[in-house]
């Protein structure tokens, strides 16, 4: 193991705002939660935001002032949120688990009404649930699907579905899909249209043969009145999610990755799904994930992101018909020099393992306005004064074609995770992300067209001590004692590295830790004895760090 004693050079600097092509996109006051990032989306009515609890769920309110809490929905004792769905209507639709995973249950909202008490979907009954999704439509029709598992003969796993007309309750479940003991349910989506109709993927993986696992993926139409049709087999690229989108008059597009290719599915309103049709390669080593998005009007737009190099890439279509050529609308990251490409090569993704991730980009990433334009959520990488900083970005694209609008926010004190767009009830565009600050204590972000934020109050004095390790081996994170007079934020990153970052805040002040963990390469150059790293503090939740700042620790430079 390579160990490297090393000098370190401590400096606080001041970090300009983060570069925007929009002059006017301002970050909005943050909203501080306790508990789990669970359903944390926007949920499809115009500046509704979701939070999920341990007893069902709390709205809140988006406006360029920040957030407010709207409602607080109980769903049951013990509950863990499964799905969390919205409608310009006003209907929406809680799902999820109760009693530690004892039963299934939901509480709905019909348009321009009020919430329901919480509904009985399915109980245990000798099987576990797990993995709850569900949808509305803006009629009030919803769907739920979950997973089920057991112990003992027979299949193991199963996947239920429940409907509900609007008004009405919600009526028996209904078995879609068993599999054996060996095999498990990597990925589950469901949508619902207006007519009643509800669409459910699902993709199982089997382990039970030799060599890689087998990846199975089947979509599959359930009628108004319940009738199940017969699944559909989808040939994808092992293990990787596929991506619904339903119209409310039940026209479906279905997108996935196969063999590096973006490929997708569409069905008439009322009919089957087509054949598949190739879209665009993923210029990925490994692969990539991809999000669909059906308007209305049939027009459509799908972006997919690479699992390693992270390149975000969108087509879009304004109506029925053929989609533009794609837009580059997220740059790929650059591998340091003398990275082994055999970390991402196909031969150790059959084995099981994987050092591939896939970027922040989720189902929520890619929404669709309704005068015409494909919101996308990324994480884009900026390196002001050589050192790398991730910032939230939102990409504003006509479905018509033009030109890409970009603005970015955040990235100074925090690492913006769940980069999700939305739209503000006037319908501005905005964007939302999540810091996870520790266990159980999370800040939730906005940003937005002419966003307001009060100024900051006077800063927290800072002091740094010494590494608490002066010899670093190869992977070895950079532990910094600090102290603060009061609440703060602290970010260290060391100049000249990739993906070297630690971030750690202090409530209420006073001794803490500092982490800067290593990334693709080691934090110590090789042959190197000195570190340059660049740290910025302040009070948290507020945009600008103080500086400018200098400190200095000298380890000792004699060879280990």
């Amino acid at each position: 193991m390579d160990r490297r004693r090393l000098s370190l050079l401590l400096s606080a600097l001041l970090l300009a705002a983060p570069a925007s092509a929009r002059a006017d996109f301002t970050e909005t006051p943050t909203y501080d939660f306790l508990g789990e990032a669970r359903c944390i989306a926007p949920t499809g009515l115009p500046g509704e935001v979701a939070i999920g609890s341990a007893s069902g769920a709390r709205f809140l309110q988006a406006t360029r002032s920040g957030f407010a809490v709207s409602a607080e929905v109980k769903a049951g004792e013990d509950f863990r949120c499964g799905t969390i769905s919205g409608r310009p209507s006003g209907a929406g639709l809680i799902a999820g688990t109760q009693y530690g995973g004892d039963s299934v249950v939901a509480v709905v909202r019909d348009p321009g009404g009020a919430w329901s008490a919480p509904l009985p979907i399915a109980a245990r009954e000798g099987w576990n649930p797990e993995t709850v999704v569900g949808a509305v439509s803006d009629r009030g029709d919803a769907v739920i699907a979950w997973v089920e598992q057991r112990q003992g003969p027979g299949p193991s796993i199963r996947i239920r579905v429940a409907q509900r007309a609007p008004g009405q309750g919600f009526a028996p479940a209904k078995v879609v899909h068993t599999s054996a003991r060996v095999s498990y349910t990597a990925a589950l989506d469901a949508a619902v249209a207006s007519t009643g109709e509800a669409v459910v993927t699902w993709t199982t993986l089997d382990e039970s043969g030799k060599g890689p696992v087998r990846a199975t993926s089947n979509v599959v139409v359930i009628g108004a009145d319940g009738t199940v049709g017969a699944p559909t087999p989808i040939d994808i690229e092992d293990g990787a999610p596929t991506s619904l989108s339903l119209a409310a008059d039940g026209r479906a597009l279905l997108a996935y990755v196969r063999n590096r290719v973006v490929t997708f599915m569409e069905r008439p309103p009322g009919g089957a799904f087509g054949t598949p049709i190739k879209l665009s390669r993923v210029a990925d080593p490994v692969g990539g994930t991809v999000i669909a998005r059906l308007h209305e009007s049939g027009a459509a737009a799908i972006a997919w992101t690479g699992y390693v190099r992270s390149e975000t890439r969108i087509a879009t279509r304004p109506g029925l018909g053929g989609f533009r050529p794609p837009v580059t609308v997220a740059e790929a990251i650059e591998l340091p020099k003398g990275f082994d490409t055999f970390w991402l090569s196909d031969a150790l993704q059959g084995s099981g393992l994987s050092f591939a991730y896939g970027g922040d980009v989720t189902g929520n990433s890619l929404t669709l306005t309704a005068d015409g334009r494909a919101l996308v959520g990324t994480m884009a990488l900026g390196r002001p004064g050589g050192v790398e900083r991730a910032l939230a970005q939102l990409v504003t694209l006509p479905l018509a074609g033009g030109a890409a609008v970009r603005a970015a926010a955040g990235g100074v004190f925090d690492e913006p995770t769940r980069v999700q767009p939305l739209t503000l009830a006037d319908g501005t565009p905005g964007l939302s992300w999540l810091t996870d600050v520790s266990e159980n204590r999370f800040t939730l972000h906005l940003a937005t067209e002419g966003g307001a934020r009060p100024a900051a109050g006077p800063p927290p004095r800072l002091r740094i001590g010494a590494p608490v390790r002066r010899v670093l081996d190869y992977d070895d994170a950079l532990r910094l004692p600090v102290t603060c007079s009061g609440p703060c934020t602290v970010r260290g990153q060391v100049i000249g590295r990739t993906f070297t970052d630690g971030v750690t805040t202090l409530a209420t002040g006073g001794k803490g830790e500092l982490r800067i963990r290593a990334g693709y390469e080691s934090l110590v150059p090789k042959g190197g004895r000195s570190l340059r790293v660049r740290v910025t503090y302040g009070t948290p939740g507020h945009r600008h760090p103080r500086g400018p700042h200098r400190d200095r620790a000298r380890l000792a430079h004699h060879q280990a």
